[in-house]
């Protein structure tokens, strides 16, 4: 039981913190590490380079 609440509050902060990011930074972050595209892919999903997209995920996943 006490595992169940500890993954639903680390579920939460998850969530949460991902709602605190830009649209575009969000989406970047979905498409690599929730649908497992490349950044290569996710950029020409989204229509942007892959630096762009590179430079999505490293504001996604800086601490706030």
């Amino acid at each position: 039981m006490e595992e169940r609440l500890d993954a639903a509050a680390e579920a939460h902060r998850v969530y949460a913190a991902m709602q605190r990011l830009s649209p575009a930074d969000r989406q970047a972050l979905e498409l690599v590490a929730v649908d497992g595209l490349s950044a290569g892919a996710a950029a020409a999903a989204v229509g942007v380079s892959p630096v762009a997209l590179r430079v999505r995920m490293v504001r996604a996943r800086r601490p706030n």
